[in-house]
C-alpha cells in the first residue's frame, strides 16, 4: 500500500507539530524544496504546469478519475448510531463506488483521521468547543470492513480536517498520474469531507461529491453542507449515477 506522509508522519525536518512554529518557519526558509514541503507546489499556478486537469461532461470512473474515501472509521460509523440511523444505505453505496472504481482502473485514496494530543495542536481547542464526544484521539489503523484498502492503494493519515493540508505531495502525485477528477465519499460530510473537497478544488481538480455515499451527524447538517457548496465548488451526484455512467462509458 502506498502511504502519503502527512504532518503527523513526516520526519522533523519536513515539519511536525512538535516543532516550534518560529523555528519551523526558519527551517523551511533555509531548506531545499522537495515534494514533501508545502512551498514546492503550493499553488494552482504551480500545479497547472504538470498536467491539464480540465474535465467536462458526465463523470465515469477510469484512470483519470480518483475515488477518495474520507474517514470511514468506527468512531464515525459503527460507533456513531446517529450517523447510522440517518444514512442506512451508506455502507452499500460506498461498496458500490469502490467496486466500480476498482473495476474501471481508478486510483483509490483512503484518507484516515489520525488525531492525538501530541501531534494535533488544534485538538484541545476542539475538545473545549465540543465537550462530551466519544473520543478525541483517533487511531488511523481502525477502518470499517467495507472500506478496507487494497494493496497498491494510497493511504493518507491526516492530522487535521483536510486531506491535502499537511500532505502537499498528494495533489502533485495525482496530477502526475494524469488524474483530472476526484470523486469524494465518506464521513463527516460537513467537516472532513468538505475540508478535503476544498483542498482538491484549490489544487485545480474537478470535484464530485457522491452525496449518498457520505454521512453526517444528522440529515440536516449533511444537506446544509451540500446546499452551501454543491454546484458551486463541486458537482453533486448519486452513487447510481456514477456507477451507471461508468458502465455507459465502457460500451
Amino acid at each position: 500500500t502506498t502511504r502519503t506522509q502527512t504532518h503527523a508522519e513526516m520526519p522533523l525536518e519536513a515539519g511536525t507539530c512538535a516543532k516550534a512554529w518560529g523555528a519551523r518557519r526558519g527551517e523551511q526558509e533555509r531548506a531545499k524544496p522537495t515534494l514533501s514541503r508545502a512551498r514546492a507546489y503550493a499553488s494552482e499556478a504551480d500545479l497547472s504546469k504538470l498536467v491539464d486537469s480540465h474535465d467536462e461532461g458526465p463523470v465515469s470512473f477510469g484512470p483519470s478519475v480518483t475515488l477518495m474515501l474520507v474517514d470511514i472509521q468506527p468512531v464515525y460509523w459503527s460507533l456513531a448510531p446517529e450517523v447510522q440511523a440517518a444514512f442506512p444505505a451508506f455502507p452499500e453505496n460506498v461498496s458500490h463506488l469502490l467496486a466500480s472504481a476498482r473495476d474501471a482502473g481508478s486510483h483509490v485514496v483512503h484518507v484516515k483521521a489520525s488525531y492525538s494530543y501530541d501531534t494535533c495542536p488544534w485538538l484541545k481547542n476542539f475538545q473545549r468547543l465540543n465537550p462530551g464526544r466519544r473520543m478525541y484521539e483517533i487511531d488511523p489503523s481502525e477502518v470499517e470492513e467495507f472500506a478496507q484498502p487494497r494493496e497498491g492503494e494510497t493511504i493518507v493519515d491526516k492530522d487535521t480536517f483536510g486531506a491535502f493540508i499537511h500532505a502537499p505531495d498528494l495533489a502533485v502525485r495525482l496530477r502526475e498520474a494524469g488524474v483530472k477528477t476526484i470523486v469524494f465519499a465518506g464521513l463527516i460530510t460537513s467537516v472532513c469531507v468538505q475540508h478535503s473537497v476544498f483542498g482538491a478544488f484549490n489544487a485545480g481538480f474537478r470535484v464530485v461529491v457522491a452525496h449518498d455515499a457520505c454521512g453526517d451527524r444528522s440529515r440536516a447538517r449533511h444537506e446544509a453542507a451540500l446546499m452551501l457548496y454543491g454546484n458551486y465548488m463541486y458537482d453533486v451526484a448519486s452513487t447510481s449515477e456514477l456507477v451507471q455512467q461508468t458502465v455507459e462509458a465502457k460500451k
